[in-house]
């Protein structure tokens, strides 16, 4: 009701997607994501039928991107014949959760829950001796948590991501060297994403003074530079950015590729 304008680094629920209101993002909605990964599961590793957990104590999250992404994914072809909701508020088994995957004729699994529940269901999974291919949603798969946390148990497990750590631009470099000098801890998805936002807003700001007309500057400008590619931001604040499809292989997170809006 004070029409002020809220800028968002890392909010992607897709609750807000579509909506014309004080809100802007310059990470791709859930919506968004939960499709490409879908595309992702189907396309390039190959699998038809999926088994999706999720954690219901997000639902803004949670439930929006499993919806989508089953959307997708059978759209593509696949079927998701299993569907585990949990919540990790009360009390619920991940060993059951685990014997429940692994007695259905699925192919992969698709989680959407934190790093620490992710990386347990993955635990279990490998220790019952579980080849299963994985795939993890944003929420699950941030570095470094999801690594220590599932140790060998993760290796494999794709996601996609907004930003390559691994990147030898110019632009990237020397935010990650001054980011790193000031903070003493390394970059993660975060912290760039923090910066872009600031960026979006400062460029805005640099445009007009009058607090009412940000949000119009934003939307009229549409196009922003990020670190390593730019940031569109849609009629109704949402962003469309490149994705890279990310593996962990020997304990790191490695590009697969990359994928254009």
């Amino acid at each position: 009701e004070k029409n002020i304008l809220m800028v968002g680094a890392t909010a992607s629920t897709a609750e807000l997607a579509g909506i014309d209101d004080n809100f802007i993002r310059i990470i791709p909605p859930g919506n968004k994501q939960a499709l490409l990964l879908a595309k992702v599961a189907y396309e390039q590793l190959n699998l038809k039928k999926m088994a999706v957990v999720y954690d219901t104590s997000n639902p803004k999250y949670t439930e929006s991107f499993y919806r989508y992404f089953k959307k997708g994914f059978e759209r593509d072809g696949g079927h998701v014949s299993v569907r585990i909701p949990f919540d990790s508020r009360k009390q619920f088994s991940m060993p059951d959760i685990a014997k429940e995957i692994m007695n259905s004729d699925v192919e992969g699994l698709f989680i959407i829950t934190n790093t620490f529940h992710g990386a347990l269901i993955c635990q279990h999974l490998r220790k019952n001796g579980s080849r299963i291919k994985i795939v993890a949603s944003g929420w699950s798969f941030p570095d470094p948590d999801f690594i220590m946390h599932g140790g060998a148990a993760v290796e494999g497990v794709v996601s996609v991501s907004i930003f390559d750590k691994e990147s030898i631009s110019k632009a990237f470099i020397d935010f990650k060297r001054r980011y790193e000098s000031r903070f003493g801890e390394k970059i993660g998805e975060g912290s760039l994403l923090g910066y872009e936002a600031a960026q979006v807003l400062f460029s805005a700001l640099s445009k007009t003074n009058d607090p009412g007309k940000l949000k119009e500057t934003i939307l009229n400008q549409r196009e922003f530079k990020g670190i390593d590619n730019k940031i569109i931001i849609d009629e109704y604040g949402d962003a469309l950015r490149a994705m890279y499809i990310s593996e962990i292989k020997n304990g790191a997170i490695h590009i697969a590729g990359k994928i254009e809006p």
